[in-house]
């Protein structure tokens, strides 16, 4: 490389004759990154007239003013706003780069900011002649009016004026002149108090503003995606680590676990270059107010994910974050989502996630010290139970003295664990959790999954059979499948409790029944003698004529399960091809019976589906037509592939592939052309481009075209239900009354801390239907249905938890089991005035549905004012300071993450 930057001038020199604005920008952009430029101010001097030769049109369209006339100064701040737009897109920021002129902050943001745009969209000198003649003419009363308004705006006051001018006289020179002594805007656009004080939005606007409005601030994990980054979440710290390369050591940057309100959980990634900034800031347990954050979607090809979330949020030199120390929704002290030990066999071969489980500790080992790579190493190993599974824990280092440190401090027996974020691993062909740097214990932490599991059934009962009676243990996991109770609806149930000494009448439903039993047969049984026996599977009960005997399998019955909205691979052999090729067509119906299964070969290639077994027609098989009034079947079904995954697919041979994106039809796609194929064929083949956006523009899908803050439509309950198509999936704002809510007995729910799907009681346990998989602890949620008004028509509305735990202000945690305090809460919001945003579904609109969802709400119907606090609430809202949630361990010294 040369020592001076001439290269790079005569470069930049040439490239007006050859290319755009546009293209000369992304020129510099990677000049400045990638080419070691030695002064880049004399560079960005020498030439950035011809990066800006777009700039006053482009304006000149954003603006709708065709006569916006730019200095060279302004011409300049915009060329700078474009480039430091490109280096975004890679991460980057123009603050970076201390050579390069840094223009006012508001132009980096000019494009989301109507009044920058506004205030730049006049002649200067036009404004200032404007100015002296409006401010000869005015009279007394106008000259009064303007001296108020100015010394009020120089004194950096603000203040509320109502002006009145019949027919506009008079009034419309005001507001003119006003204007047009603002040419010193540029000047204080560092000022946020100068801009702020110019704001208004008037009560009579159709849209609104909903920063400006009551409504919750922060964003849902749920709602966040790629597509801006501007995005505001109100977060618990529950573990911080770092992130480095097993291999060679290098250091990736810092790993957050945060959570919110909702109990909602999202993995936050700070790269090293930035992490100096929130160093001393960032604490494990804390609350925080994050801004400005990138949010990225996993690939599916990571390991050792701490969440099962498909996204996670990425921190740039444009993030902001504060403690937060004022009162707000409550944000429990932990949040983890747990797995049944019984499940851990099945995901000691998926090195995607690592898992959170919670069980009592037993047969803490004694400490085993050892070299290994010429280093002093030690672990200490143990066993955690549920009561019915048995799991093997070994936690290393340093990390395995806090856990014997912490547990000498426990006195409450038994105790019981909580590990988040440890690691399913096969060793010796034993099952193991370890520690990894994500991992985080808690000894008998005030958490609801401790509660459960000390508060379990536990069944003594006496069994017998014709060869003797011993003393068996019903688990409490049993009993709730039995009965289809769990020990709460017991206490709940005021016939199946009493004075303490009265025996649970439900709890006598096998008495004189006949069941299976599988015990577990422990060392107590064999070494000790003791003749009590723990049960970890019962089948029953078992009528009189059933067969007790599990070899016995007469009278088995054998169910296909059928996989549906899925694909497979017919094949029909050349002798009966004639015979089903004039009966087969394309997306018609079919029921074929009485063929082969056939799965695939290591050899076989080209396979259009990804499956392992394909269809064989023989000459016994059956086909027959069917109408589609019958059943629903697609009509096409696909299995797309990304556009950055098609390289993979490239170096196999194994799968073809589906596609879906877009061709450019200004593009010329080409014409027919001849070739010869590598076994000496001859075909034809035609060739064109298709692209997802992303591959020519990496930044494609994450655009926020208008870089507006979001605005909403505020909306009678008549015009609601008379919104056009273009509204399904947007929000609406409407003032109402709630006039009704649905008396009912069971206002909670529950969703798995997985997918936040509801979950589904069945026989005692939890299962998510969409996984689908049995639940440990369901996160509890609410919902109130009911029907608001307003002068023009009546809807029906769906409340669910974090709106109604807005209102109340209240812990959750309050209203979690007690059912019977709906009506109390129910009275509380009755009658009474909110503001809402709705969220219109497709139903809404095309079904004519009148049930919508409440997606915020506040007290009050405030729409035209600043002054409402998000915080408020129905009830006196305890204050509620954000502290540490406990101790939990974090070393550094072990903290070596193999991070993708």
């Amino acid at each position: 490389m040369l020592d001076n930057d001439k290269e790079w001038h005569e470069v930049l020199q040439q490239c007006p004759a050859c290319g755009f604005p546009q293209q000369i920008r992304e020129l510099f952009v990677h000049m400045m990154v990638n080419c070691k430029v030695s002064d880049l101010k004399s560079l960005w001097e020498s030439h950035w007239k011809q990066m800006v030769d777009d700039i006053l049109f482009n304006q000149r369209k954003l603006t709708g003013n065709p006569l916006l006339q730019l200095n060279e100064k302004q011409l300049e701040f915009f060329g700078l706003a474009e480039i430091h737009k490109l280096l975004k897109s890679i991460g980057k920021s123009l603050k970076e780069f201390n050579q390069m002129p840094q223009p006012p902050y508001s132009y980096l943001d000019c494009s989301g900011n109507s009044l920058i745009i506004e205030e730049t969209s006049y002649d200067m000198n036009e404004m200032e002649k404007e100015f002296k003649e409006l401010h000869e003419n005015c009279n007394k009363e106008q000259l009064e009016v303007y001296n108020k308004v100015m010394n009020l705006v120089e004194m950096k006051e603000g203040g509320l004026f109502f002006i009145y001018g019949s027919g506009g006289c008079g009034v419309n020179s005001v507001d003119e002149m006003i204007h047009s002594t603002f040419p010193n805007l540029l000047e204080n656009y560092k000022n946020p108090e100068y801009l702020s004080e110019r704001a208004i939005l008037t009560p009579t606007n159709q849209t609104v503003d909903q920063e400006t409005m009551g409504f919750n601030k922060y964003n849902r994990f749920s709602s966040l995606n790629d597509s801006t980054t501007d995005w505001t979440i109100r977060v618990r710290a529950q573990a911080i680590w770092k992130g480095i390369t097993r291999q060679t050591g290098e250091f990736r940057g810092y790993n957050i676990i945060f959570f919110d309100d909702s109990s909602e959980r999202i993995h936050a990634f700070i790269s090293p270059e930035i992490f100096v900034k929130w160093k001393d800031e960032l604490e494990e347990g804390k609350f925080y107010i994050v801004h400005d954050f990138k949010v990225k979607y996993y690939n599916g090809n990571e390991t050792n994910r701490a969440i099962r979330n498909d996204k996670h949020i990425y921190f740039t030199f444009d993030t902001k974050l504060e403690k937060d120390v004022k009162p707000g929704l409550k944000i429990p002290d932990y949040n983890f989502d747990f797995y049944k030990l019984e499940d851990m066999v099945a995901m000691k071969t998926d090195n995607h996630f690592l898992t959170d489980v919670v069980a009592v500790i037993q047969d803490i080992q004694p400490k085993a010290m050892y070299i290994k790579d010429t280093r002093e190493k030690s672990h200490v190993q143990f066993s955690i139970t549920n009561g019915k599974t048995f799991v093997n824990v070994t936690f290393f280092n340093e990390f395995a003295d806090s856990f014997l440190k912490a547990r000498e401090e426990v006195v409450e027996e038994p105790v019981i664990i909580i590990i988040g974020s440890c690691k399913v691993s096969d060793w010796k062909g034993g099952l193991y959790l370890t520690s990894f740097p994500a991992t985080r214990f808690f000894l008998n932490p005030k958490h609801r999954s401790v509660n459960l599991l000390r508060q379990r059934f536990k069944l003594y009962t006496l069994c017998s059979d014709n060869s003797g009676t011993i003393p068996i243990i019903w688990p409490n996991d049993e009993i709730c499948r039995l009965t289809g109770k769990t020990i709460y609806d017991v206490d709940a149930d005021e016939n199946e409790v009493g004075d303490g000494d009265k025996f649970p009448p439900m709890l006598k439903f096998g008495v004189k029944k006949t069941y299976n039993f599988t015990l577990c047969i422990t060392k107590e049984n064999i070494k000790e003698s003791s003749n009590v026996y723990k049960a970890t599977q019962i089948c029953g009960p078992l009528e009189a004529f059933d067969t007790h005997s599990p070899n016995d399998k007469k009278n088995s019955t054998y169910a296909t399960e059928i996989d549906h909205n899925c694909r497979m691979q017919a094949f029909i052999p050349g002798m009966i091809a004639d015979r089903f090729g004039k009966m087969l067509q394309v997306q018609k119906l079919y029921i074929i019976k009485n063929f082969h299964v056939k799965e695939y070969k290591d050899e076989d290639k080209y396979m259009p589906v990804q499956t392992d077994k394909q269809l064989i027609f023989t000459i016994d098989t059956k086909v027959k037509e069917i109408a589609e009034t019958y059943i629903f079947i697609p009509k096409n079904m696909f299995d797309f592939f990304k556009f950055e995954d098609i390289i993979k697919l490239a170096k196999q041979h194994v799968y073809l592939a589906d596609v879906i994106g877009i061709a450019n039809k200004k593009e010329v796609i080409g014409k027919l052309s001849n070739f010869t194929n590598s076994l000496g064929k001859q075909q034809t083949n035609i060739k064109f481009k298709i692209s997802d956006g992303k591959l020519e523009d990496p930044n494609f899908s994450k655009h926020d075209f208008s870089n507006k803050r979001k605005i909403v439509k505020v909306c009678t309950i008549a015009e609601i239900k008379k919104l056009p198509e273009m509204f399904i999936e947007e929000e609406v704002v409407c003032k109402t009354n709630i006039k009704w809510a649905e008396e009912t007995k069971n206002w909670n729910y529950g969703v798995w801390s997985s997918c936040y799907e509801d979950v589904q009681s069945e026989e005692g346990k939890y299962c998510c239907q969409k996984c689908p998989r049995e639940v440990l602890e369901p996160i509890p949620r609410c919902k109130m249905n009911g029907s608001v008004s307003d002068e023009t028509g009546v809807i029906e509305i769906v409340i669910k938890d974090r709106e109604i735990r807005s209102l109340l202000g209240n812990n959750f945690d309050q209203f979690e089991i007690e059912d019977k305090d709906y009506p109390k809460i129910r009275e509380l919001l009755l009658e009474k005035d909110y503001t809402m945003k709705l969220l219109i579904k497709e139903d809404n609109i095309k079904l004519q549905d009148i049930v919508y969802e409440a997606t915020n709400i506040f007290l009050g119907f405030n729409l035209d004012e600043e002054m409402l606090d998000p915080q408020q609430s129905l009830t006196n809202r305890d204050s509620f300071t954000g502290e540490p949630s406990g101790s939990s361990y974090n070393l550094d010294e072990i903290l070596k993450l193999n991070n993708q």
